[in-house]
């Protein structure tokens, strides 16, 4: 990495070192004073990264929680907007980043932020019968992850609007052809997840 400096016609080489995306919501940044003094700052008691959620009684993969985050965004969604829209599913394109899978033992925020660090709020939806299908109900790509009942296919109508439950990311996607009706705002898949194991979701 080269820095030149316009002020002074001089410049400098730098060393950067690759990091792995992990590395940066754990505890072991802490020896940088500056980071130590930020989060002296902002969390003065128990640093919330790294403070035990709950437990995870088994190791869970990439599939395994990307079925439960899921689950998740359904159950949010009908709890939110469930009694004034019918929701037939939720589903979105999703991706566990390094590393990939949550061993079994005490679960941190830190862990969870590594896993899922994307900040795509959560999206009341409206899509075609035909965009359902193709895109969620029978799609061949393998990073969209859905949720809904045994037998949903059957009841779809081509030319019929149907609300679903899905995240910015997967909204926004042109393709998809997804009108939102509704948003919330800072809810994120990670967060889902962590009040899920806070209330004892894979603690057996």
């Amino acid at each position: 990495n080269i820095c030149y400096n316009l002020v002074t016609d001089s410049y400098a080489v730098e060393t950067v070192q690759n990091m792995k995306q992990s590395q940066y919501s754990t505890a072991a940044l802490q020896a940088d004073p500056v980071v130590e003094q930020l989060f002296n700052k902002y969390f003065a008691g128990e640093n919330p990264y790294t403070k035990v959620l709950g437990s995870n009684a088994s190791r869970r993969n990439s599939s395994t929680i990307l079925k439960q985050v899921v689950k998740l965004y359904m159950e949010k969604g009908q709890a939110t907007w469930g009694s004034q829209y019918e929701i037939v599913l939720a589903g979105a394109y999703l991706t566990c980043r390094d590393p990939y899978d949550l061993p079994a033992g005490d679960v941190t925020y830190s862990q969870l932020t590594s896993l899922l660090p994307f900040d795509n709020d959560l999206v009341l939806g409206s899509i075609s019968g035909k965009d359902l299908k193709q895109r969620f109900i029978f799609t061949d790509n393998n990073k969209y992850y859905c949720h809904f009942d045994a037998g949903l296919a059957d009841r779809i109508v081509d030319t019929q609007r149907y609300y679903i439950v899905t995240d910015t990311y997967t909204s926004t996607y042109a393709p998809n052809n997804i009108t939102e009706v509704a948003r919330l705002d800072g809810v994120y898949a990670r967060d889902l997840l962590r009040d899920f194991i806070a209330a004892g979701g894979w603690s057996k």
